[in-house]
């Protein structure tokens, strides 16, 4: 398995993971056994899997899709509009920059050996 010190560091993804994970482990309802595991991502004593099977991700992804939904049906036609604008325009940025995003895309996980 991958892990995420072997990873290009100088590459968009690369870096977009890294701050993702790095605002999991700040955030104040971050579970003890959820920051433990993406501390160890980060410092590359763990797998990139790790967050998988840690303690708390399920309750973890779950609040984060209820917020989404939440957020989302509070916008206008036209903002959400713009959302999906901005959103394929980043996708279009990020697959066409970095190798590591196209293989996510084509179905491929980097993450594998």
């Amino acid at each position: 398995m991958m892990k995420i010190t072997s990873m290009p560091p100088d590459s968009v993804f690369t870096r977009q993971i890294r701050e993702s994970l790095q605002k999991i482990a700040d955030a104040p309802d971050c579970g003890p056994g959820l920051r433990d595991a993406v501390k160890g991502i980060l410092s590359g004593e763990s797998d990139i899997t790790t967050l998988l099977t840690a303690p708390g991700i399920d309750e973890a992804v779950h609040k984060g899709m209820q917020l989404h939904e939440q957020q989302q049906s509070t916008l206008t036609a036209e903002k959400r509009q713009q959302q999906d604008e901005a959103a394929a325009s980043h996708a279009a940025a990020l697959l066409t920059s970095d190798p590591m995003a196209c293989s996510i895309e084509l179905g491929n996980t980097p993450f594998a050996e």
